[in-house]
């Protein structure tokens, strides 16, 4: 696995700088609600990433 990434560092680093590369989010979930957030990734029904939140007092 790090020889992947190792080979993908020189192209795709600088393309996600360059904002050419960018994240699908399916949803930000605070982090209280991590089994929430589990629980959609283990469905399947994600579709990107799941972003989990700190709340700001």
């Amino acid at each position: 696995m790090a020889g992947i990434i190792a080979g993908l560092l020189p192209e795709v680093i600088p393309a996600v700088a360059r904002g050419e590369i960018r994240p699908v989010i399916d949803r930000t979930v605070d982090i209280t609600d991590v089994q929430q957030a589990a629980r959609r990734l283990r469905s399947g029904e994600a579709v990107g990433k799941i972003v989990l939140t700190l709340a700001s007092e």
